[in-house]
C-alpha cells in the first residue's frame, strides 16, 4: 500500500498500516484517541474497517451504560440495570413485567456472568429450573421473552455478535394452561355479573368498574384508563365511549382506538355516577381529564390515579368473597360479555369489530366490510341485563366527609405534594372519625376500622 493511499484510508475509516499489520484509531471510553491492532494484514482493509466499526460501537455502548476504561464487557447484572432504566425512561408498557421476571427467575444464575460468556446452555439451566419448580408454562415463556429482549438489545448495542436465546419448546415446554380444567370455568353467570354490578354490599365505585368491564367488554387497563372526556352519553341511538388508553398510558394494549356503544344500563349508571356519585366520594365534580373510576380516597398510595391490575385483583377477590362466589379474574367479565351477547342474538361478525378490532385485518373480505354506528348499537343493545328497581348506583359517604378534602387533584395538579398531605387517611369506606376530631369541630382525622374494631381503641 502506498503512503498516499494509506493516509486516504486512515482518514476515511480510521484504519492504517504499521508494517504489514493493520491498526485502527478510535475514541476510548474517556473520549481520548487510542489505537489498537486489528490483527489483519495489509490488503484486508475492508474487513479491518468492519472490525473497527464494531469496536467503536462497543466502546460507545460501554460509555452509554457507564463502563470505565479497562472494565471489559459488562456483566449480565450491569447491562440489565442500564437496560431496565432505559426501558422505564422510554415508558415502555412492559418494563415493570420485564423487571420482575428477570430479577425473580434469571438474575441469581446469570447476574455475575459476563454478557459475552453466557451460552444457550446457561439459559437452558435457568428455564429448566423454572419448570422443575412448577412454574406455569406461560410464566416460563414470559420470562424467556423478557430475557430474549435484553439480549436482542445487547446485540444491537454491539456487546454481542449474536444472541444466545435459541431455546424452543423442547427446553421451555409447551405453551398451555397449567391447569387444563381452568379455562372452561373462567366465565361468570348472568346472576354473578348482576351481583357484582348491583349488590349494595359492594362500594359503588367498584360496582361501576365491573359494569364498564362487562357491559363494554373491555380489558382491565382500558377500563382503568377511561377518562370523563371519553364519554358522550347523548349520542344516538346509544351513547358512545372511546377507549383509547390503557391505565395512564398513551395507547391501549393493541394500539387500537375503539368507539363503543354504551349499553342502556351502563348509561344509566354512568349518568348517576357523574352527576352525584363522583362528587359524593371525592368532594368535587368530575373534570374532563379525571379518570371515570379513579383510585378511591381510602387508597394510601397514588390516590386519584388509575387503578392498576394488582389493586383491582385484590378488590375483586374481596368482593367475590363478600358475595360468596368462587375466585375468578376481572378479564373473565370481558369473556362473559362476548358469550352472553351472542347467546342473546348478537352477530359475532359485528361484535368482533368492537372487542377485537384487529380481526378486520384477518382476511381481505373482513377488511372490505364496514358497519354503521346503528349496526354496532343494535348488537350491543341485544344483551339482556336484569336490573333491580330502583337502581341504587350511588351510596352516600359519611356525613363528616369534608367537601374538597380528599378529592383527587385537578388535571393541572396531579403531582402536587401539597395535595397528597391533605387527603383523609381512610382505611376503608366505612372509616370512622377519631375521638380527638369529635372534640374539635372542623378537625378531620380518621382511624382504621380493622385495626381499631371497638370503642376501647379510642
Amino acid at each position: 500500500m502506498t503512503r498516499a493511499r494509506a493516509k486516504k484510508t486512515k482518514r476515511r475509516t480510521g484504519v492504517y498500516p504499521r508494517g504489514n499489520v493493520l491498526w485502527g484509531r478510535y475514541k476510548n471510553a474517556d473520549g481520548k484517541w487510542d489505537s489498537i491492532s486489528l490483527g489483519l494484514r495489509v490488503g484486508q482493509e475492508e474487513e479491518a474497517a468492519r472490525l473497527l466499526a464494531e469496536i467503536k460501537k462497543k466502546v460507545s455502548a460501554g460509555r452509554e451504560i457507564g463502563l470505565d476504561p479497562g472494565d471489559g464487557p459488562p456483566t449480565f447484572q450491569r447491562f440489565f440495570s442500564w437496560w431496565i432504566d432505559r426501558r422505564k425512561a422510554r415508558k415502555l408498557r412492559a418494563w415493570t413485567d420485564d423487571n420482575s421476571r428477570i430479577r425473580t427467575h434469571v438474575m441469581d444464575l446469570l447476574g455475575p456472568k459476563r454478557l459475552d460468556e453466557i451460552t444457550p446452555l446457561d439459559l437452558e439451566k435457568v428455564f429448566l429450573r423454572m419448570r422443575d419448580r412448577g412454574r406455569a408454562p406461560k410464566t416460563v415463556w414470559n420470562a424467556y421473552s423478557s430475557t430474549r429482549a435484553l439480549f436482542r438489545d445487547a446485540v444491537k448495542k454491539g456487546f454481542l455478535r449474536q444472541s444466545p436465546c435459541v431455546l424452543g419448546e423442547e427446553e421451555l415446554g409447551p405453551m398451555v394452561d397449567k391447569d387444563p380444567e381452568w379455562r372452561e370455568t373462567a366465565i361468570y353467570s348472568r346472576e354473578e355479573v348482576q351481583a357484582l354490578m348491583f349488590d349494595e354490599r359492594l362500594p359503588p365505585d367498584r360496582r361501576l368498574f365491573y359494569a364498564i368491564s362487562y357491559l363494554a367488554g373491555r380489558r382491565l387497563g382500558e377500563t382503568s384508563g377511561l377518562r370523563v372526556r371519553h364519554l358522550d352519553l347523548d349520542e344516538a341511538p346509544l351513547g358512545a365511549v372511546v377507549f383509547a388508553r390503557s391505565y395512564a398510558r398513551d395507547r391501549t394494549k393493541t394500539n387500537a382506538t375503539i368507539r363503543m356503544p354504551v349499553h342502556p344500563v351502563l348509561a344509566e349508571m354512568l349518568r348517576a355516577w357523574l352527576h352525584r356519585g363522583f362528587e359524593r366520594m371525592f368532594g368535587r365534580a368530575p373534570e374532563p381529564d379525571d379518570f371515570v373510576v379513579p383510585r378511591p380516597p381510602e387508597c394510601r398510595s397514588r390516590f386519584g390515579s388509575s387503578r392498576d391490575k394488582n389493586y383491582v385483583r385484590k378488590q375483586l377477590l374481596k368482593d367475590l368473597d363478600t358475595l360468596e362466589l368462587r375466585s375468578r379474574r376481572t378479564h373473565d367479565l370481558r369473556r362473559s360479555f362476548i358469550s352472553h351477547a351472542q347467546q342473546d342474538g348478537a352477530q359475532p361478525h359485528v361484535l368482533i369489530r368492537l372487542t377485537h378490532p384487529s380481526a378486520k385485518k384477518a382476511t381481505a373480505f373482513a377488511g372490505y366490510t364496514e358497519f354503521s354506528w346503528s349496526d354496532f348499537c343494535g348488537e350491543v343493545a341485544k344483551l339482556k341485563v336484569d336490573t333491580p328497581r330502583p337502581l341504587q348506583v350511588v351510596a352516600p359517604r359519611p356525613d363528616s366527609f369534608a367537601v374538597g378534602v380528599g378529592a383527587p387533584p385537578t388535571s393541572a395538579d396531579t403531582k402536587s405534594p401539597k395535595w397528597r398531605t391533605s387527603r383523609p387517611k381512610f382505611a376503608t369506606p366505612v372509616a370512622t372519625v377519631k375521638k380527638k376530631a369529635l372534640e374539635n369541630p372542623g378537625l378531620i382525622e380518621w382511624r382504621r376500622r380493622e385495626s381499631n374494631p371497638g370503642p376501647k381503641a379510642f
